[in-house]
């Protein structure tokens, strides 16, 4: 644009002077009554330029005059020098008309016209009053520049995810169909915007080519509009007989006037049409609820309108077969329908869950409602209402966001997998199908309480059950001496393992012993004699891939921390210690869990499958060993088998003695330590001390036993 002319100057033409009421530069002239519009604009839009200008209808000018412009004049110059008035005026003076826009006769109403001659698409533009008998005037509005661009043609990507919600809106008192339409944007660098294309509408099978909406943000960016179009009314063409009760419907000319999914209407009451028969037949989705009616011609049929979205290009173009764009079907009736369904993300952020909600395009959309199930891949009628979240009429294209921090600590310590679902609901009370649901696992907040900074928390939970080796004899899930040390009540009476938890199991190879309990809280793992042999302890616990969503205790994809404490029973022993856990589907092994170490340079080392001890490196007081295992993702992991072995290639009569396992859940390695160099070396890890398995003391029993708290 020009810059405003600020004072008065003259030349041979009259004086130029700026219009205070509009952002005009006008000149007296022979004729006073022809003024410019009130404001003028171009825009480049599509393939071409659009320029608009704003009627002035009777409105004065400061010196009292009255415009008798019917319509305006655009006017081109390609090269104008705006440095002074005598410059502007002279490149009026050899403009030439291009364009003619029509008045509205109402006072600041826009009206336009386009331009595509690429010859004028850069350029000056002016714009001229003309009279009822074609007489042009002098004055002209503020000229207006613009620089041409390659207008590209390239048939863009479609538009993705589509949403098309309907329902009323009232003009004139006259019901219109108001639709509300959301997409995101192709990448396409030549996307200009969204043509709207109807098909059955306003009658059956007709094609209508509807409005179109510009789009001008970055690319892949979300478009969000509303427009408004008639009702898609049929006047019904022949007769119809419908019989209260009943959901036949006969009369004629309905292959031509109706299908599936349209209404019928008579008196006011509607019927969804299930199937269009014949010419002659109709049958309804339920009886009709309204009056008999015998060979009436007062009817009509509402139309279930397909509409299709079509990516233009900025030169106007689009795909050739555009029935192959994104198209919802719509029963354009004019009432509040159901909204659609949103759409969710759930993310664990330490003692909480996010929601992220991404608001439904919609008229009249009320609230949301966040459903929730306690377990993975739930459905959703498994799943009960856990919150509402009123809807923002402000925020249109942005998320709508809530924190679930509804977790009992045993939740967050398990890192249970809730399920998440949404509806929307309209101010009808209408609600919406459910979103796609989304998972999530709660957990303990970091860094303090997830550990392993401190592999003890303060009061952790183990995923094994008698953890401190409380038993009589050898090592065997039959052996129900394991459940006596575990009192579930204050009489110390026997406390079997939960549902998804096993006792400890002892097996061994070549010369190893069968691994015993000793001094009831520690369990030998010892050779018979010279030559090699294992000694091993294991113990099985259900996990994410379990068929009963109560079995699974341990949660898809977390880190663990599997620790205890070890001794000798004098000296160095002649072998070495082992930890893994490996990850079964029943009694077939899918994976070895990874074992995790950070080393000194700050890197994370997962190679291994298994933590290793050196015997040399055991001593006869007990000392924690510990390693941080990342478990699989497989869905078909239904168990993890957690394994404690000790293996010598020659045994030198020293054995290994073992107490107080655990695995608990784990966020985070602990950080860099010298001792992490060499990967044997697993002593000395942060301050915490031994675990209190299976979680917590049972005070009251005064025997100080580990107790496990069920869910």
């Amino acid at each position: 644009m020009v810059q405003r002319l600020n004072q008065d100057v003259t030349d041979s033409g009259g004086s130029f002077r700026e219009d205070a009421t509009s952002d005009l530069i006008v000149r007296s002239s022979s004729r006073p009554g022809i003024l410019p519009p009130k404001s003028f604009r171009v825009e480049k839009a599509q393939n071409g330029l659009r320029f608009y200008a704003a009627d002035r209808g009777k409105q004065a000018t400061e010196d009292g005059r009255l415009s008798s412009s019917v319509r305006y004049r655009v006017r081109w110059a390609e090269l104008v020098d705006t440095s002074d008035s005598d410059k502007i005026d002279a490149g009026f003076a050899r403009s030439i008309i291009i364009g003619t826009i029509e008045g509205t006769g109402k006072e600041g109403i826009e009206a336009s016209c386009f331009v595509i001659d690429p010859k004028y698409g850069s350029g000056y533009y002016y714009c001229t009053g003309v009279d009822s008998a074609g007489n042009e005037g002098t004055e002209y509005s503020t000229p207006q520049n613009a620089t041409n661009q390659i207008l590209d043609g390239a048939i863009p990507d479609d538009v993705t995810h589509p949403q098309i919600s309907e329902s009323g809106a009232v003009h004139d008192d006259v019901v219109f169909s108001e639709l509300s339409i959301s997409c995101v944007a192709p990448f396409s660098a030549s996307f200009a915007g969204v043509q709207l294309f109807f098909v059955h509408y306003p009658t059956l099978s007709a094609i209508q080519e509807g409005y179109f909406h510009p789009y001008t943000s970055s690319p892949g960016g979300p478009i969000r509009f509303k427009v408004d179009y008639p009702v898609a009314r049929r006047a019904g063409e022949g007769t119809l007989t419908i019989t209260n009760g009943s959901a036949a419907v006969t009369g004629s000319g309905f292959l031509t006037q109706a299908r599936a999914g349209d209404l019928v209407e008579a008196f006011g009451v509607r019927g969804t049409i299930q199937s269009v028969n014949s010419d002659t037949s109709i049958t309804l989705t339920a009886n009709w609820s309204g009056k008999s009616l015998v060979a009436s011609t007062e009817y009509a049929f509402i139309g279930l309108v397909d509409i299709y979205l079509v990516a233009v290009s900025k030169a106007g173009t689009h795909r050739f077969d555009w029935t192959n764009s994104p198209m919802k079907s719509v029963l354009m009736d004019g009432d509040l329908s159901a909204p659609n369904s949103p759409s969710i993300a759930a993310t664990s952020q330490g003692n909480d869950v996010r929601i992220d909600l991404t608001p439904v395009i919609g008229t009249k959309i009320d609230h949301y409602v966040i459903y929730r199930g306690t377990g993975a891949g739930l459905a959703f009628s498994a799943c009960s209402p856990l919150k509402t979240i009123a809807a923002d009429t402000n925020n249109t294209t942005g998320l709508l966001q809530w924190i679930d921090s509804d977790f009992t600590l045993y939740e967050r310590e398990q890192g249970q997998v809730f399920t998440y679902y949404a509806t929307a609901v309209n101010t009808g009370n209408q609600e919406s199908a459910p979103s796609a649901e989304v998972e999530a696992a709660c957990r303990l907040d970091a860094p303090g309480d997830n550990g392993p900074l401190v592999p003890a928390r303060e009061l952790p939970k183990n995923l094994l059950w008698n953890g401190m080796l409380s038993g009589t004899g050898s090592v065997s899930t039959a052996d129900a001496t394991q459940d006596n040390g575990m009192g579930a009540t204050v009489t110390g009476a026997a406390f079997p393992p939960p549902v998804g938890f096993y006792r400890w199991n002892g097996s061994t190879t070549g010369v190893g012993s069968a691994p015993g309990f000793q001094n009831t809280t520690e369990v030998v793992l010892a050779m018979t004699g010279a030559g090699a042999g294992v000694s091993n302890l294991e113990q099985q616990i259900d996990a994410w891939g379990h068929a009963t969503a109560s079995h699974r205790r341990v949660p898809r994809g977390k880190m663990v921390c599997f620790q205890c404490k070890v001794r000798t029973s004098g000296g160095p022993p002649n072998g070495i210690l082992y930890m893994d856990i490996l990850e079964m589907n029943g009694g077939a092994l899918v994976a070895n869990s990874l074992l995790r170490q950070r080393l000194s340079d700050d890197t994370i080392d997962f190679s291994a499958t298994q933590l290793s001890v050196n015997g040399s490196e055991i001593v006869t007081d007990p000392q924690i060993v510990f390693g941080i295992f990342q478990l699989g993702s497989d869905a078909s992991v239904t168990n993890l088998l957690c394994r404690i072995h000790y293996d010598v290639t020659n045994w030198n009569g020293v054995n290994v003695f073992i107490t107080e396992v655990m695995l608990a859940l784990a966020d985070t390695l602990t950080p860099y330590t010298p001792e992490h160099v060499d990967a044997n070396v697993i002593y000395n890890p942060p301050t915490g001390g031994a675990p209190d398995p299976p979680g917590r003391f049972d005070d009251s029993e005064g025997r100080f036993r580990p107790r496990f708290d069920l869910p």
